[in-house]
């Protein structure tokens, strides 16, 4: 009995090392943050428990089984709240964004957080564009909003809805955008509204979700 635990005890000196050298690597967060036609930026946030430094950092582009890789270098890695903020951009000209998926990956992670994956949703993203144009109409005033399409495929059917001071005051349908467009959408607000916070989403399945929403006070 002594014998095998003396065995034991130096396995265990030998494996323990060995564990400890895996870098505690996360990909804290992953998302789409910016869209030129084909040109697409992601925010990324890379997380290292144990310090910073700096470890491989990979994008691929997937469809069904096929698998393309996009970009491949050093990121850093550091124990900072949310990860270390990097930016990457990625051209997916001549592929498939009805049917692909972008996948961030560090291969040199072991464990959870080694990956993340970003729908494209057919490639199309609607923004709202400039300042809102407001118009006096009598008592009335007439506030339009540009939307315009910055990804390379037109955009699904979606709704725009504005809020004044907590309320929903207008909704309308958003027909498709085609790529590079931009349509144009006016709602009529009482003079009573006027000074109060207005709030005006997009509520849409496109690649960036920070930029759907526009606010303010209305003039």
């Amino acid at each position: 009995m002594i014998r095998t635990v003396l065995v034991c005890s130096a396995m265990l000196a030998i494996t323990l090392p060995a564990i400890a050298q895996q870098p505690a690597l996360k990909i804290e967060t992953a998302n789409i943050t910016r869209v030129d036609g084909t040109r697409i930026e992601l925010g990324l946030g890379l997380f290292r428990a144990d310090g910073r430094a700096q470890h491989p950092v990979e994008v691929w582009f997937v469809e069904g089984g096929q698998r393309h890789k996009l970009w491949d270098n050093q990121g850093t890695f550091a124990p900072t709240q949310g990860g270390f903020r990097s930016a990457v951009t990625v051209d997916l000209r001549g592929r498939n964004l009805r049917k692909g998926k972008l996948e961030v990956i560090a291969p040199a992670c072991r464990g959870g957080g080694c990956k993340q994956t970003l729908p494209l949703n057919g490639g199309a993203n609607l923004r709202f564009d400039g300042a809102p144009e407001v118009e006096r109409r009598g008592s009335d005033s007439l506030m339009t909003l540009k939307v315009t399409n910055t990804g390379s495929a037109p955009s699904a059917p979606c709704k725009l809805q504005v809020d004044v001071d907590g309320r929903r005051a207008h909704s309308t349908s958003v027909p498709a955008v085609a790529a590079g467009a931009d349509k144009t959408f006016t709602f009529r607000y009482t003079g009573a509204q006027r000074n109060k916070p207005y709030e005006a989403k997009l509520v849409c399945r496109d690649l960036v979700r920070f930029d759907n929403d526009k606010g303010g006070r209305l003039p």
